[in-house]
This record gives C-alpha cells, sequence and structure tokens, in this order.
C-alpha cells in the first residue's frame, strides 16, 4: 500500500522543499494532499493538552489540524504523546483514509510522513508571512509598492494597460490634523480617507501606501473622474463624530501601451505630483510634454548650478524698506540673481527647482557669503550701511548648528551682527515650528535678527508670532489691496489693521510688500505699518544702484 523506502519519500520531499516556492501562494490543503493521499492520510491534527484529566475530558488547550480530507476511516486513528517541559502533553495523531487500515508498520511510517507534512506546511507559512509583509504597508494593511509593481509589470507583460492609468497622491494637510490629533488618530482618518478612495475601485484595480501620507493608485479611466472628486475634498468622521475635511493633490501617468516596464509609468507619476505639489491651487498634473519639458528645465537648472555654484554667477539685487514716517530708506532685502547666459535670471525660474532638490541650502549661504562681501565693501569705503535681510529655506531647519554657521560666516567678514537679518518663511509643522524657535533664539543669542516672511500665507502665522521671538514680521503682498479702489476693500483693510497693530503690540518692526501706489501707502502710514517695499519707491536693485541709493537715502514723493 505505501513505499516503505524512507529514502525514496525522503528524496520526494527534498525535492517538494526545493519547489516549494511554486505553491506557497496556494491554499495550504492543495501542496498537502499531494501527499496525504498518495499515502491514505485522512487527517493530520496536533493537540495539547494541560494535563491527564484534560486529555481524558477531551479538553485540548490548543487544536491545530494541519490537514483534513473530510474522509477519515471510521476505525481509530494513530496517536503519538510527547511531553511538555512545564507539564502537560501534546499529541499527534494521523488517520487513515475510509477503507484503509494500517500494519504498526504503516502506523509508524504514516506517522513520519504526517511529521513531514507538518514541516512542509510550517515552510509555507512562513513563506505566507514573509510574502504578506512584503507585499503589504504594516501600518495600514494596504498592498505595498512591491505588490503594485508586481501587479502592473504583469499587466504590462500581459498587454492589459491601455485605458489605465497611474496616479501618485500626497494628503494635504496632514501636519495640521497630527497638530489637532494623536499620531495613532491622525493616521486612522488618513486611512479612512484613503479607503473612501478605494470604494471606487474594482477588482481589477488597486490602492498601495508607499510611505508617510503618500499612496499610489492603478486605476481604469473611467474611474479617474471620480477619484479625483473624492481627492478634492471628502469629509471623515473622526471617533467622535466630529467632521474633518481631507483632501490629496495628485500626479497622474496615462497608459499608452508602448511601456517597456512599471518604472516609466512609476516615475511619470512620481513627478507629476512632485510639481504639483509646489504649485498653489493645484490639485493635480498629468504626466505630458509640458511635464517633461519642466523636468528637462529642471535638469538643466540642476546640472548648470552644480557647475557654477562656485562661480560669481548668484548676486544680491537689493529690494529697498523705506521709512513710512520719513520717506528714507532704513533696509532692504537682497533678493537673489543668477547671470547665466548673458542675462539675469529671477528667482521663480529656479528657486522652485533648488527647493525641492535641497539645493537651495548650499545657495543660501553662497548669497550670505555674496552679501557679506557687498556689506563690506560699503564699510570699507565709508559709505553708511543699513540692516540688510537675506531669506533662509525651511529646508535649513533639520541643521542644529544653523545659528553657527551663520554666525562663522558673518564673522569672517568681520560684519557687525545687527546688519544682516535673517528671514524665514512661515511653517505649519509642529516640529519644525520648534526647530526655528531654537534656531531664532540661536542667533537673537548672537545678536542677529529675525524676521518672518509672507505672514498671513500659511494657517500657523499667530501661533509662530507667539511662540517665536522675531524682530520683524513682513505682511504678505495678498494683505495689500491690489487696486486703487480701496473703498471696497474694508474686509482686508480691517485684517491688515489688526495684525500691524498685533505686530506693534508684540515689539516686533511691521514691514508691508507689495506697496505700489500712495494710496497703498496712505493706508499703510493711518494704520501704524512703520516700513514698506514696493515698486513705489523702487524696485530691486543692482549692488551699484543701491550704493547710490545708499548715498542718497531720501526718497521723495509729490502726494
Amino acid at each position: 500500500m505505501m513505499p516503505m523506502d524512507p529514502n525514496v519519500v525522503l528524496r520526494r520531499f527534498i525535492d517538494k522543499e526545493l519547489a516549494i516556492k511554486q505553491f506557497f501562494c496556494r491554499a495550504d490543503s492543495e501542496a498537502i494532499a499531494e501527499f496525504a493521499e498518495e499515502f491514505k492520510i485522512a487527517k493530520v491534527d496536533f493537540l495539547e493538552y494541560l494535563s491527564e484529566d484534560a486529555y481524558k475530558q477531551g479538553n485540548a488547550n490548543l487544536n491545530l489540524v494541519f490537514y483534513d480530507s473530510k474522509k477519515p476511516s471510521k476505525n481509530t486513528g494513530v496517536e503519538f504523546r510527547d511531553p511538555k517541559a512545564l507539564g502537560g502533553f501534546c499529541t499527534f495523531r494521523v488517520f487513515p483514509l475510509e477503507g484503509t487500515f494500517w500494519s504498526p508498520e504503516e502506523s509508524e511510517f504514516a506517522y513520519s510522513v504526517a511529521r513531514m507534512l507538518i514541516l512542509i506546511k510550517g515552510k509555507m507559512k512562513i513563506f505566507q508571512s514573509l510574502t504578506y509583509l512584503s507585499y503589504h504597508d504594516p501600518i495600514s494593511g494596504e498592498y505595498s509598492t512591491a505588490y503594485a509593481r508586481k501587479l502592473v509589470e504583469e499587466r504590462i507583460a500581459s498587454n492589459d494597460t491601455i485605458g489605465y492609468v497611474v496616479m501618485f497622491m500626497n494628503v494635504r494637510g496632514m501636519s495640521e490634523v497630527n497638530r489637532s490629533y494623536t499620531f495613532a488618530k491622525a493616521s486612522n482618518l488618513m486611512f479612512k480617507f484613503m479607503r473612501e478612495v478605494k470604494s471606487i475601485l474594482e477588482d481589477d484595480e488597486l490602492l498601495w501606501r508607499f510611505g508617510g501620507d503618500n499612496f499610489g493608485c492603478y486605476l481604469r479611466r473611467e474611474h479617474l473622474d471620480a477619484v479625483l472628486r473624492k481627492i478634492s475634498s471628502c469629509e471623515i468622521e473622526d471617533e467622535n463624530g466630529d467632521k474633518v475635511y481631507m483632501s490629496a493633490v495628485a500626479g497622474i501617468y496615462i497608459f499608452n501601451g508602448d511601456e517597456p516596464n512599471h518604472a516609466v509609468a512609476f516615475d511619470g507619476a512620481q513627478q507629476s505630483l512632485s510639481i504639483a505639489r509646489f504649485i498653489k491651487h493645484v490639485p493635480y498634473l498629468f504626466y505630458d510634454d509640458d511635464i517633461i519639458r519642466i523636468n528637462a528645465h529642471s535638469t538643466m537648472i540642476e546640472m548648470t548650478f552644480d557647475a557654477t555654484i562656485a562661480e560669481p554667477t548668484f548676486v544680491p539685487f537689493f529690494q529697498p524698506k523705506v521709512s513710512v514716517a520719513d520717506k528714507k530708506l532704513i533696509g532692504a532685502e537682497a533678493l537673489c540673481r543668477w547671470f547665466t547666459n548673458g542675462e539675469y535670471v529671477v528667482p521663480a525660474e529656479f528657486i522652485p527647482v533648488l527647493e525641492r532638490s535641497r539645493r537651495i541650502c548650499a545657495l543660501d549661504f553662497v548669497m550670505l557669503k555674496r552679501l557679506c562681501v557687498e556689506i563690506k565693501g560699503w564699510l570699507d569705503q565709508g559709505i553708511e550701511a543699513v540692516p540688510i535681510s537675506i531669506n533662509f529655506s525651511r529646508r535649513h531647519l533639520n541643521n542644529i548648528r544653523l545659528a553657527s554657521d551663520i554666525c562663522s560666516v558673518i564673522d569672517s567678514y568681520s560684519i557687525p551682527h545687527e546688519l544682516v537679518i535673517i528671514e524665514f518663511t512661515e511653517t505649519t509643522n509642529e516640529a519644525d515650528q520648534n526647530r526655528l524657535r531654537n534656531i531664532v533664539m540661536a542667533l537673537k543669542n548672537k545678536g542677529i535678527k529675525t524676521s518672518v516672511d509672507d505672514f498671513g500665507v500659511g494657517y500657523s502665522s499667530m501661533s509662530m508670532i507667539r511662540d517665536i521671538p522675531f524682530d520683524e514680521l513682513k505682511i504678505d503682498r495678498s494683505f495689500i489691496v491690489s487696486s486703487d479702489d480701496i473703498d471696497n476693500e474694508d474686509r482686508k483693510i480691517i485684517m491688515m489693521k489688526h495684525v500691524i497693530g498685533l505686530a506693534n503690540d508684540l515689539g516686533m518692526h511691521c514691514i508691508a510688500e507689495g506697496a505700489e501706489t500712495e494710496k497703498h501707502l496712505k493706508m499703510l502710514e493711518d494704520n501704524g505699518c512703520e516700513m514698506v517695499q514696493g515698486f513705489l519707491f523702487d524696485k530691486p536693485l543692482p549692488s551699484d544702484e543701491f550704493v547710490t541709493r545708499l548715498k542718497n537715502p531720501d526718497y521723495y514723493l509729490t502726494r
């Protein structure tokens, strides 16, 4: 009935173990049945008992069924007992198929085969666990990028991608959600949001998480509009029943059938998402010729930057700061201009690119050095200098030595600390605010003033100026009315008035950007603003023209 040569059986099991990856994704019984049926085994189980009494009463503490064909013989199977180290015992039970009777030798052999089955199943479970972990995100339980790559590669191989898209998404405002909830609760809200997106998808589509607040989606083109509507604004209910509105920004790649592998689609979606995240009020971007041109332009800027960073191609232009009271030059902001190919390039052309690639940190220090050279030159010529502010990116916030690094540069040129002001833009991230506060305090201790730029653009402005001791507050131009029709801008005027009053009450110098008309100036003056920047007085000036202005600091307006 049974092949009794142990070497034959062992060789078969070794062959199967070597090929185990071929069947570990199938149901366990499918692989085990191949052995069990050959050896007339109907059922294999394992039971654990805490005591002999528990055994007699049939009260097993643990019962694991490794294989069950549902066709056991009516006669009793073979049972083997093993004592446990801490008391009690375990039993292995092996039952033959209906109508099968085993001799003692065959029973012993069946037990050996059953133990091999248990080992095989254990290995299969390990492979299944490893596969689950590699194909699933351990926190959200959604599929992982590894599984998404596998699926899309299979679809490409079977020419089954026409009519599908890959979309990469970044959930907006998670830093604010994290501030309002615990990390676990905020994560749960994010996962609820993505499950709302997932509810639109069908069996041939996929949602996966690729880290943090980033998700991917492989879906049919016909479902794209519904998904985009969902991520534009989705109402999520927290555990208290309160409503939280969540949204996401996305980059989208449309399959054309010519993709050699998944990387083409994934890279296209990622590039589109990366650009969309840096453009205000853009909920999504498709990967197309415009994105290709933007990426080519970005690559050109990065390569040119790397090649010219050590050369004097980046120069400061100076935007004057003018006293509202006496119309006199009292400061300036150093703005970066890039002189390349015989012309100056404005910051909007290259700053966002350098910001994305973190090269902005190197540029900030290059500009600080150039500014120090300029100030040193003025002082050496006996020209009375004014404080100059220079913007530093939020990318520096992870540099715990930032204040010391800035101070070292200024000191290397023997520049009085009060002539350099470091500007930072708003941040909505609580951790970043804590880092920024430490940096501002360190700079203050070294006698270097700081300013918060573009006040009013973000959502954490009040907490920033409450917790961080800035010396200056620069009101964003959006607070300044955009036309001469001031009478119809009552709400803006009220808001601006209170912001200026708040700055004054906190002992901060207040600067308004974007003053372009005398009516703007009058409105700022009436509401107590101390300084202004804007084309009403001057555009950003190159160094030689600004030196002339330093020598003639009085502005005269016909009012």
